[in-house]
């Protein structure tokens, strides 16, 4: 394939890199209308899995690295036409990541080639250790969140989840061994308020995240 920023030839699978995300492979629709819807629905709603996982001030793709091939050849791929999640800023200085999206190449069709649906397009996720564990249509919206919600034990409320995460996070008393970063211990603070703060932040955590 062909990876359009810079017209470089790479094998999708060698863009991955092994360092603990998900990967989310977007195989465009002929009108590419749901893939941007796709894309919609990652970046802005509240149900979808990168604003239920992803805590806030980290790299937009610091869960799940979404990767879109389109059918057109780069050079009738327009860079500012592309979703804004595919062109994610990240880093200290908010950088635009350009290796985001991919075409076919001249000597290969990937979607002849792996039997991708040209008018529907499709969307593959990839666990970390790069094993294929589901491929949907990409307008599943509702089915891509139901099956990561319980893998993240994650429930409906995706907003309360996040911002417990995030508190937790910054309080800078966390293992880090777990996602939702419990303390080494519930009364090791010397100050009583925080105690009290971080009791309550521990009941909503473990009501957000118990089975």
């Amino acid at each position: 394939m062909t990876r359009v920023a810079d017209a470089k030839p790479v094998q999708l699978g060698h863009a991955a890199r092994a360092d603990g995300r998900w990967r989310l492979y977007a195989f465009a629709d002929a009108s590419r209308i749901a893939l941007d819807s796709l894309c919609e629905y990652l970046a802005n709603s509240p149900d979808s899995p990168l604003q239920c996982i992803t805590l806030r001030n980290t790299d937009p793709d610091s869960v799940f690295d979404l990767r879109a091939v389109l059918q057109e050849f780069h050079r009738e791929v327009r860079l500012e036409d592309l979703p804004a999640l595919l062109l994610p800023r990240k880093g200290r200085y908010g950088l635009v990541d350009y290796e985001k999206t991919f075409t076919n190449d001249a000597a290969t069709d990937i979607f002849d080639e792996r039997g991708v649906d040209r008018e529907r397009g499709a969307l593959v996720v990839v666990r970390p250790d790069q094993f294929v564990a589901h491929v949907l249509p990409l307008d599943a919206h509702a089915e891509l969140s139901a099956f990561l919600r319980p893998i993240f034990r994650v429930k409906q409320h995706c907003a309360q989840h996040n911002n417990i995460a995030e508190e937790i996070r910054r309080s800078r008393v966390l293992r880090r061994s777990d996602t939702i970063c419990r303390p080494a211990s519930k009364s090791t603070y010397s100050d009583v308020g925080l105690n009290d703060r971080m009791a309550g932040y521990w009941r909503k955590a473990d009501a957000c995240t118990s089975d």
